[in-house]
């Protein structure tokens, strides 16, 4: 199945491309990330500890499933107090 995916947190995910990734029937957000980070190895150590993902414009978990044509957003979680 093929995701849109956008990322916004270029200090995190290095080079990664923003663009439509292919993943197997039944795949996670997580098994996305993992996908990419192979792809162009430039992650950050932890990188999961740093953002945070939408599915559609919706709050994600790493275990939400995909679905063909999902949109995947990821970004920097903000930080403060």
């Amino acid at each position: 199945m093929q995701i849109n995916v956008r990322f916004v947190c270029r200090e995190i995910v290095g080079a990664a491309r923003s663009g439509v990734y292919t993943l197997g029937e039944q795949g996670t957000v997580s098994e996305l990330m993992d996908s990419a980070a192979a792809e162009n190895g430039s992650f950050i150590p932890d990188y999961a500890r740093f953002v945070v993902y939408l599915v559609n414009d919706r709050p994600a978990a790493e275990q939400t499933m995909l679905k063909e044509g999902d949109r995947l957003t990821v970004l920097r979680k903000a930080h403060g107090g």
